[in-house]
Protein backbone atom coordinates (compact mmCIF):
# COMPACT_ATOMS: atom_id res chain seq x y z
CA UNK A 1 0.00 0.00 0.00
CA UNK A 2 1.81 3.33 -1.02
CA UNK A 3 2.08 6.11 1.93
CA UNK A 4 -0.88 9.01 1.95
CA UNK A 5 -3.17 10.00 3.58
CA UNK A 6 -6.67 9.88 4.84
CA UNK A 7 -9.64 12.92 4.10
CA UNK A 8 -5.95 15.50 5.01
CA UNK A 9 -6.89 14.22 8.61
CA UNK A 10 -4.35 12.08 9.27
CA UNK A 11 -0.99 10.63 7.38
CA UNK A 12 1.23 7.42 6.58
CA UNK A 13 4.56 6.69 6.01
CA UNK A 14 6.06 3.32 5.84
CA UNK A 15 9.78 2.11 6.00
CA UNK A 16 11.72 -1.32 4.96
CA UNK A 17 11.26 -4.32 6.73
CA UNK A 18 7.47 -3.93 6.92
CA UNK A 19 4.62 -6.22 5.48
CA UNK A 20 2.18 -5.40 3.45
CA UNK A 21 -0.31 -6.98 6.05
CA UNK A 22 0.87 -4.85 8.80
CA UNK A 23 0.83 -1.69 6.81
CA UNK A 24 -2.70 -2.52 6.00
CA UNK A 25 -3.19 -3.21 9.14
CA UNK A 26 -2.70 0.41 10.99
CA UNK A 27 -4.16 2.46 7.55
CA UNK A 28 -7.07 0.18 7.96
CA UNK A 29 -7.61 0.77 12.16
CA UNK A 30 -7.17 4.08 11.36
CA UNK A 31 -9.73 4.28 8.40
CA UNK A 32 -12.34 2.62 10.39
CA UNK A 33 -11.68 4.89 13.14
CA UNK A 34 -12.14 8.33 11.56
CA UNK A 35 -15.38 7.18 10.15
CA UNK A 36 -16.88 6.07 13.04
CA UNK A 37 -16.06 9.03 14.85
CA UNK A 38 -16.87 12.01 12.03
CA UNK A 39 -16.46 15.20 12.73
CA UNK A 40 -14.90 14.47 16.20
CA UNK A 41 -11.82 13.58 14.86
CA UNK A 42 -10.15 17.06 15.16
CA UNK A 43 -8.07 15.90 18.01
CA UNK A 44 -6.44 13.73 16.02
CA UNK A 45 -6.06 15.90 12.84
CA UNK A 46 -2.57 16.04 11.42
CA UNK A 47 -0.58 13.57 12.85
CA UNK A 48 1.34 10.86 10.52
CA UNK A 49 1.59 7.54 11.57
CA UNK A 50 4.68 5.59 10.87
CA UNK A 51 5.00 2.03 10.69
CA UNK A 52 8.77 0.48 11.22
CA UNK A 53 10.59 -2.28 11.32
CA UNK A 54 12.15 -0.92 14.17
CA UNK A 55 12.48 1.65 15.62
CA UNK A 56 16.57 1.91 14.99
CA UNK A 57 15.79 2.15 11.19
CA UNK A 58 14.07 5.33 11.41
CA UNK A 59 15.22 8.18 9.63
CA UNK A 60 16.51 11.28 11.74
CA UNK A 61 14.10 13.34 9.92
CA UNK A 62 12.10 14.67 13.43
CA UNK A 63 12.79 15.02 16.68
CA UNK A 64 10.45 12.13 17.72
CA UNK A 65 12.21 9.77 15.14
CA UNK A 66 15.61 11.26 16.15
CA UNK A 67 15.33 10.57 19.90
CA UNK A 68 13.72 6.56 19.05
CA UNK A 69 16.51 5.94 16.81
CA UNK A 70 18.81 7.43 19.43
CA UNK A 71 17.35 5.43 21.93
CA UNK A 72 15.99 2.25 20.75
CA UNK A 73 17.63 -0.18 22.91
CA UNK A 74 14.91 1.45 25.17
CA UNK A 75 12.32 0.96 23.50
CA UNK A 76 12.92 -3.13 22.15
CA UNK A 77 9.82 -4.08 23.94
CA UNK A 78 7.47 -1.47 22.85
CA UNK A 79 5.28 -1.45 20.08
CA UNK A 80 3.95 1.73 19.54
CA UNK A 81 5.17 5.95 20.76
CA UNK A 82 3.18 8.87 20.04
CA UNK A 83 4.01 12.69 20.95
CA UNK A 84 0.69 14.50 21.71
CA UNK A 85 3.02 17.75 20.06
CA UNK A 86 3.30 19.75 23.32
CA UNK A 87 7.43 18.91 23.01
CA UNK A 88 8.96 19.66 19.45
CA UNK A 89 4.76 20.38 17.86
CA UNK A 90 5.30 16.91 16.11
CA UNK A 91 1.79 15.31 16.14
CA UNK A 92 3.49 11.87 15.04
CA UNK A 93 2.77 7.87 16.18
CA UNK A 94 5.23 5.63 15.40
CA UNK A 95 4.30 1.87 15.16
CA UNK A 96 6.95 -1.09 15.76
CA UNK A 97 6.33 -4.26 13.86
CA UNK A 98 9.05 -6.30 14.36
CA UNK A 99 8.18 -9.57 16.95
CA UNK A 100 9.16 -8.59 19.94
CA UNK A 101 12.35 -10.21 21.86
CA UNK A 102 10.10 -11.41 24.90
CA UNK A 103 7.68 -13.14 23.38
CA UNK A 104 9.00 -15.23 20.68
CA UNK A 105 5.61 -17.98 20.82
CA UNK A 106 3.56 -14.72 20.47
CA UNK A 107 5.04 -12.54 17.67
CA UNK A 108 6.47 -13.69 14.64
CA UNK A 109 8.45 -11.75 11.92
CA UNK A 110 5.87 -8.76 12.16
CA UNK A 111 3.44 -8.45 14.87
CA UNK A 112 0.72 -10.27 14.30
CA UNK A 113 -2.73 -8.35 12.59
CA UNK A 114 -4.36 -8.50 16.00
CA UNK A 115 -1.93 -6.92 17.75
CA UNK A 116 -0.68 -4.53 15.61
CA UNK A 117 -4.61 -3.16 15.16
CA UNK A 118 -4.91 -2.94 18.87
CA UNK A 119 -1.37 -1.20 18.91
CA UNK A 120 -2.57 1.51 16.77
CA UNK A 121 -5.82 2.27 18.36
CA UNK A 122 -3.84 2.31 22.17
CA UNK A 123 -1.87 5.06 20.54
CA UNK A 124 -4.74 7.04 19.16
CA UNK A 125 -5.92 6.54 23.00
CA UNK A 126 -2.85 8.30 24.50
CA UNK A 127 -3.73 11.14 21.92
CA UNK A 128 -7.54 11.02 22.69
CA UNK A 129 -6.65 11.18 26.87
CA UNK A 130 -4.04 13.93 26.25
CA UNK A 131 -6.20 15.95 24.13
CA UNK A 132 -9.44 16.35 26.09
CA UNK A 133 -7.52 16.36 29.48
CA UNK A 134 -7.37 20.01 31.48
CA UNK A 135 -4.17 21.69 31.35
CA UNK A 136 -2.55 24.37 32.80
CA UNK A 137 -1.92 26.94 30.03
CA UNK A 138 1.03 28.52 32.38
CA UNK A 139 2.64 24.90 32.41
CA UNK A 140 2.63 24.10 28.58
CA UNK A 141 3.99 27.66 27.70
CA UNK A 142 7.24 26.29 29.74
CA UNK A 143 7.14 22.48 28.54
CA UNK A 144 7.21 24.46 24.66
CA UNK A 145 10.44 25.40 26.15
CA UNK A 146 12.26 21.87 26.02
CA UNK A 147 12.70 19.67 23.72
CA UNK A 148 12.99 15.07 22.89
CA UNK A 149 17.01 16.02 21.92
CA UNK A 150 17.60 17.84 25.66
CA UNK A 151 20.26 15.68 27.29
CA UNK A 152 19.69 16.24 30.69
CA UNK A 153 17.15 18.39 32.44
CA UNK A 154 17.93 20.66 35.09
CA UNK A 155 16.35 19.72 38.84
CA UNK A 156 13.38 22.91 38.18
CA UNK A 157 13.05 21.29 34.82
CA UNK A 158 12.36 18.34 35.46
CA UNK A 159 9.83 18.68 38.56
CA UNK A 160 8.38 21.31 36.14
CA UNK A 161 7.94 18.68 33.10
CA UNK A 162 6.89 16.18 35.86
CA UNK A 163 4.65 18.63 37.31
CA UNK A 164 2.77 18.75 33.50
CA UNK A 165 2.46 14.85 32.97
CA UNK A 166 0.98 14.07 35.93
CA UNK A 167 -1.82 16.96 35.29
CA UNK A 168 -2.40 17.07 31.61
CA UNK A 169 -4.90 13.81 30.39
CA UNK A 170 -8.22 12.52 31.09
CA UNK A 171 -6.55 9.66 32.95
CA UNK A 172 -5.02 12.18 35.55
CA UNK A 173 -8.73 13.28 36.30
CA UNK A 174 -9.98 12.82 39.64
CA UNK A 175 -12.81 10.88 38.29
CA UNK A 176 -10.23 8.39 36.55
CA UNK A 177 -8.28 8.24 39.32
CA UNK A 178 -10.73 7.21 42.10
CA UNK A 179 -12.27 4.17 39.43
CA UNK A 180 -8.42 3.05 38.84
CA UNK A 181 -7.82 3.40 42.58
CA UNK A 182 -10.55 0.85 42.96
CA UNK A 183 -9.37 -1.84 40.18
CA UNK A 184 -5.73 -1.24 41.39
CA UNK A 185 -6.41 -1.75 45.42
CA UNK A 186 -8.24 -5.22 44.04
CA UNK A 187 -5.80 -6.22 41.69
CA UNK A 188 -3.05 -5.63 44.67
CA UNK A 189 -5.04 -7.40 47.19
CA UNK A 190 -5.79 -10.69 44.85
CA UNK A 191 -1.62 -11.73 44.62
CA UNK A 192 -2.66 -14.78 42.13
CA UNK A 193 -3.81 -12.49 39.96
CA UNK A 194 -1.17 -10.16 40.32
CA UNK A 195 1.41 -12.15 40.13
CA UNK A 196 -0.04 -13.66 36.89
CA UNK A 197 -0.28 -10.06 35.26
CA UNK A 198 3.57 -9.64 36.34
CA UNK A 199 4.51 -13.41 34.53
CA UNK A 200 2.97 -12.65 31.21
CA UNK A 201 4.53 -10.77 28.14
CA UNK A 202 1.84 -8.47 27.94
CA UNK A 203 -0.79 -8.47 30.64
CA UNK A 204 3.03 -7.90 32.33
CA UNK A 205 2.54 -4.24 30.84
CA UNK A 206 -0.55 -3.55 32.80
CA UNK A 207 0.42 -4.88 36.33
CA UNK A 208 1.43 -1.64 37.83
CA UNK A 209 4.80 -2.24 38.60
CA UNK A 210 5.55 1.13 39.23
CA UNK A 211 4.76 1.57 42.53
CA UNK A 212 3.54 -1.25 45.53
CA UNK A 213 -0.35 -1.91 44.82
CA UNK A 214 -0.17 -4.78 47.52
CA UNK A 215 0.24 -2.68 50.41
CA UNK A 216 -2.59 0.06 49.74
CA UNK A 217 -2.27 3.01 47.81
CA UNK A 218 -1.65 6.05 49.43
CA UNK A 219 -2.58 9.59 47.48
CA UNK A 220 1.17 9.71 46.57
CA UNK A 221 1.06 6.70 44.79
CA UNK A 222 -1.58 7.35 42.94
CA UNK A 223 0.22 10.47 41.55
CA UNK A 224 3.34 8.50 41.39
CA UNK A 225 1.60 5.73 39.19
CA UNK A 226 0.77 8.70 35.70
CA UNK A 227 2.21 6.11 33.72
CA UNK A 228 0.16 3.29 34.29
CA UNK A 229 -2.58 4.88 34.51
CA UNK A 230 -1.98 6.60 31.30
CA UNK A 231 -1.10 2.96 29.80
CA UNK A 232 -4.33 1.16 31.24
CA UNK A 233 -6.59 4.28 29.67
CA UNK A 234 -4.96 3.80 26.00
CA UNK A 235 -5.29 0.24 26.55
CA UNK A 236 -8.62 0.20 27.69
CA UNK A 237 -9.75 2.59 24.76
CA UNK A 238 -8.66 0.18 22.22
CA UNK A 239 -10.77 -2.77 23.80
CA UNK A 240 -13.92 -0.37 24.06
CA UNK A 241 -13.53 0.36 20.01
CA UNK A 242 -13.26 -3.26 19.29
CA UNK A 243 -10.22 -4.44 19.36
CA UNK A 244 -8.40 -7.39 21.27
CA UNK A 245 -5.15 -8.65 21.22
CA UNK A 246 -5.75 -12.15 22.89
CA UNK A 247 -6.03 -10.69 26.48
CA UNK A 248 -8.89 -8.17 26.28
CA UNK A 249 -10.92 -10.37 28.69
CA UNK A 250 -8.72 -10.87 31.08
CA UNK A 251 -7.54 -6.93 31.58
CA UNK A 252 -11.45 -5.96 31.75
CA UNK A 253 -11.88 -8.32 34.55
CA UNK A 254 -9.14 -6.64 36.38
CA UNK A 255 -10.09 -3.00 35.53
CA UNK A 256 -13.73 -2.83 35.39
CA UNK A 257 -14.02 0.56 36.91
CA UNK A 258 -11.60 1.90 34.80
CA UNK A 259 -13.11 0.61 31.44
CA UNK A 260 -16.85 2.36 32.69
CA UNK A 261 -14.99 5.05 33.56
CA UNK A 262 -13.06 4.87 29.59
CA UNK A 263 -16.08 3.84 28.19
CA UNK A 264 -18.25 7.13 29.66
CA UNK A 265 -14.98 9.60 28.20
CA UNK A 266 -15.66 7.92 24.74
CA UNK A 267 -19.36 8.76 24.73
CA UNK A 268 -18.87 11.72 26.01
CA UNK A 269 -16.34 13.66 23.61
CA UNK A 270 -16.85 10.84 20.74
CA UNK A 271 -20.51 10.47 20.90
CA UNK A 272 -19.82 6.51 20.55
Amino acid sequence: MPEGKISNKVYFKYYSGTTSQTRNAVKNTAAEFLKRVGKNSAFINGYTFSVVSEYNDLPANTPLMQYLKNNSDNFINTWGVSNPSVIDNEKGIILQSKEHSFSRSVFHKNIDTKLIETATLHEIGHIFDNYYGKKDENLIKEVRKLHLSDKALTKTEQMMLNKYLRNKDLSDSDEFKQAWLKDATALGNDLSKYNEFKKDNIRRYYAIEDIDITDGITSQEIENADKSRSEIFAQLFAYALGKDDGHKDEILNAYPNTYKTVQNYIRKYLNL
